[in-house]
C-alpha cells in the first residue's frame, strides 16, 4: 500500500525492486488526489509508471 504524499519515493522504489520477481495481483494507492477512470481498451501508465516516469507498470 502506497500513500500519495506520505510514502517515501526511495522506499517505494526499493520495495518495487524487491518484488520485481514476484507476481502481484494488484497495488493500492491511498489518498490519491486524482481519480482516473478510462475504458479498459485505453492503455494508460499505472501509478508506478507515473511516479517514476517509465510509462509502464
Amino acid at each position: 500500500v502506497v500513500e500519495e504524499g506520505g510514502s517515501d519515493r526511495d522506499e517505494v522504489q526499493r520495495a518495487a525492486e524487491m518484488l520485481s520477481s514476484t507476481r502481484l495481483i494488484g497495488t493500492i494507492l491511498n489518498k490519491s488526489r486524482q481519480a482516473e477512470i478510462a475504458p479498459a481498451e485505453e492503455r494508460r501508465p499505472g501509478w508506478f509508471g507515473r511516479l517514476f516516469g517509465s510509462g509502464q507498470d
